[in-house]
């Protein structure tokens, strides 16, 4: 599989932590209208935090200069 780019880890990063806050917001307000989500807000912050740590596993390390 290719390797991502740092570019690439921030888009899908900034773009999972950008969902999550929308799940987030929609358990809150169906906990406001006395309902429950599918979703609970520690579930969607576990598999946020595991799709991150796998996305930055996939991206190539910078090179040092010399």
């Amino acid at each position: 599989m290719k390797k991502l780019n740092e570019f690439q880890l921030f888009l899908i990063t900034n773009g999972l932590q950008m969902v999550a806050e929308a799940y987030k917001k929609d358990i809150a307000e169906a906990k406001a209208n006395g309902r429950n989500h599918i979703f609970a807000e520690s579930y969607v912050d576990m598999f946020t935090k595991e799709t991150i740590e796998a996305v930055q596993e996939l991206t190539k390390k910078p090179r040092k200069a010399k």
